[in-house]
């Protein structure tokens, strides 16, 4: 890597290749498919390497199921087997250059080859990939300072770290603001589901005393049925379902919140997703985002991740199942126990409140009686929470769910149904009274609506209407500090942990050495010509070393013994992280 002082205000950066493709000609080289096929496989194996070594223990085999539902691969497969070739045949074929024309691996035939290798070698990779990355009981990463990193001739070294601390600041501002955005566009689709009406719903119709209605503020909620038959399929089929919620569609909600990137946008070609974002109620902050293309790849990964493990690990509707079921429960045949848990609760919050403010903000703290926790700062933190000890209560809430999950009935329960499905299972609770068993009857049948059965995937679409459908029972009866929020709160609290900015090719162009006045530096390659952000992305590498030392980073992974992979993440402006 070698500087050209193109502008004094603007050093540029050389890369180490040419970027630029030569024009089409007739005499590009065609090579054998075969050569092709194991180059694009050996790029895929890649991805695969790289996302399990993203993941814990635990998490593999969901990583697995979400590779393999990938409806395509990713145009930098091609550029990069591309650059493979290159470099194992080009000096046989003297001029002839070896561009992503040149790879004779027919497009359509591509996801099935991701498919086949995913199935069959998944696991085989797994066993030579050391680990893992959320998890951080076995993350294997080495810190590394900044300075220590960074290319010596690289100049404004200081500069370069400031600007990794605003962008920091900046990424942290830039991800709330989408999920504020977000949050409505849920709100919407849980009261209209996939029609154009809302459905009123009725809270209080679940609580059965009058004096266990303490708040009326959300008895007018709106949160339509969800209609299974027509979701699902749709999750299968429809890329705009299938990947709500996810990377596309987030960078899709972000472009037009900004807006970024507006030439790019193709609103016919993602109807659902347009009419969500065009009939919500976004707040005006999100759509006063300032932070711009040098944060908005990193913050939508960072709220996707919070989606992932909130939605597609059903972590939200397990929850909202859970709290759900356990108080109506206690409501229909525990009312006085309800009742002085409902007090005991209220009781333990205003004592909590009352201490907050001298503990550290981030602090979690139990209360011992209730089982409430809280956040020291005074705020609710919503988790599973442990009811008075009615063993009762807590064998029927475990029916209860069972029930609402079941997937062999079509239409209402009766009681005698309650019975056949409980009988066997648990004989400590086989002799349900009959109010008992009308209790679950009455539920099951009330709750089934909203919820999806037992064999269907973890997804937003058929998670969030239940969410919210029990949001509002729990508010109306008063258990404010027991919702399930729609989005994992603290999330954003957990930057060190999470290392949400990733440096890659791209991420360094737009950080960087954008088009914009105050970028840092410019990009050139080899020859001098500039270089855009498509390109940077299509040379990840060479980007990412022409600014930090590409036989420094080398040797504390092998120091360390740690899988090198094509990025750096960012702990703070002093510290990097392999």
């Amino acid at each position: 890597m070698t500087m050209k002082e193109q502008d004094p205000a603007k050093p540029a950066v050389r890369l180490d290749v040419v970027v630029k493709e030569a024009a089409p000609s007739e005499h590009e080289e065609k090579l054998p498919s075969d050569i092709c096929q194991a180059a694009v496989l050996e790029v895929l194996r890649g991805r695969i390497r790289s996302e399990i070594a993203n993941a814990s223990y635990d998490e593999r085999r969901v990583v697995q199921k979400r590779l393999l539902s990938q409806p395509r691969l990713p145009k930098y497969v091609f550029y990069e087997a591309a650059a493979r070739l290159q470099e194992q045949h080009g000096p046989s074929l003297g001029s002839v250059p070896i561009t992503v024309r040149s790879v004779n691996i027919s497009t359509p035939g591509a996801p099935s080859l991701w498919e086949t290798m995913v199935k069959q070698d998944f696991f085989k990779l797994c066993k030579n990939v050391p680990t893992t990355g959320s998890n951080e009981s076995h993350m294997l990463h080495v810190p590394i300072r900044v300075s220590d990193a960074l290319c010596q001739d690289l100049p404004r070294k200081e500069e370069f770290q400031g600007v990794l601390r605003d962008t920091l600041q900046a990424l942290k501002e830039d991800a709330q603001a989408l999920v504020a955005a977000i949050e409505p566009m849920m709100l919407f689709y849980a009261g209209h589901g996939l029609g154009d009406e809302e459905v009123r719903f009725q809270p209080e119709s679940l609580i059965p005393h009058y004096d266990q209605i303490r708040s009326t503020a959300h008895m007018n909620a709106t949160v339509k049925p969800l209609d299974l038959r027509a979701v699902a399929p749709l999750i299968y089929r429809s890329p705009d379902h299938q990947h709500f919620l996810w990377t596309e569609h987030l960078t899709f909600v972000h472009a037009r919140i900004l807006p970024l990137l507006p030439s790019r946008l193709k609103p016919s070609k993602h109807k659902f997703w347009s009419t969500l974002l065009d009939e919500a109620d976004i707040p005006v902050a999100s759509r006063k985002i300032v932070s711009g293309s040098r944060t908005f790849r990193c913050a939508t990964i960072w709220v996707r991740q919070g989606i992932a493990a909130w939605y597609y690990d059903g972590v939200a509707f397990r929850e909202a199942l859970q709290t759900l079921c356990h108080i109506l429960l206690l409501m229909h045949v525990a009312p006085s126990d309800e009742k002085q848990f409902y007090v005991s609760q209220r009781s333990s919050i205003r004592r909590k409140k009352n201490t907050a403010e001298d503990k550290t903000t981030g602090d979690d703290t139990r209360d011992e009686e209730g089982g409430l926790s809280t956040h020291s700062n005074g705020s609710e933190k919503p988790t599973r929470t442990r009811v008075p000890k009615n063993e009762r209560v807590l064998q029927l809430t475990e029916h209860l769910k069972a029930l609402i999950l079941d997937d062999s009935f079509e239409e209402d329960l009766t009681v005698d149904d309650v019975r056949q499905k409980m009988d066997g299972k648990d004989p400590d609770i086989s002799n349900l009274s009959r109010h008992e068993a009308d209790a679950l009857c009455k539920l099951a049948n009330q709750l089934r609506p909203f919820a999806p059965r037992k064999q269907s995937p973890f997804h937003p679409l058929l998670h969030i209407p239940f969410v919210v459908m029990a949001n509002a029972v729990l508010n109306t009866a008063g258990y404010h500090h027991l919702l399930t929020p729609l989005y994992p709160p603290h999330h954003f609290e957990k930057m060190e942990s999470h290392l949400p900015l990733r440096l890659n090719g791209e991420t360094m162009y737009e950080i960087f050495c954008c088009k914009s006045k105050d970028s840092l530096f410019k990009l050139i390659d080899k020859n001098g010509t500039s270089v855009n952000a498509q390109e940077a992305h299509k040379h990840n590498d060479s980007v990412l070393h022409a600014f930090f030392d590409r036989e420094h980073l080398a040797s504390v992974c092998d120091k360390h013994n740690v899988l090198r992979l094509p990025y750096l993440y960012v702990r703070s402006e002093k510290e990097v992280v392999i």
